[in-house]
């Protein structure tokens, strides 16, 4: 009989133990949980950043591409301009 006690107790202590360390994984992932929201959120704010940072990047190229044309054509009025300059000395 009292070996069946005593291991009615070893069944019972494993079972506390047991119900305590899933108390504790159960808080664990609780966190591991909450903590992945916040890294999920923080992936969708980096995104939608690096997809502005892209978008003004293309803006950027496109008006780089936009004053490199308006530079060659002032520069070519400007050959003009002095070619008529030049014509104009020479008459003189």
């Amino acid at each position: 009989m009292q070996a069946i006690l005593s291991k009615i107790e070893q069944i019972e202590l494993k079972a506390r133990k047991l119900l305590h360390k899933n108390e504790v994984l159960s808080m664990e992932n609780k966190e591991l949980l909450e903590e992945n929201v916040k890294l999920k959120t923080e992936l969708q704010h980096l995104k939608k950043a690096k997809s502005v940072d892209s978008d003004i990047s293309k803006n950027m190229d496109l008006f780089s591409t936009i004053d490199n044309k308006n530079v060659d054509r002032i520069k070519e009025a400007l050959e003009e301009y002095i070619e008529e300059v030049d014509q104009c000395i020479k008459l003189l």
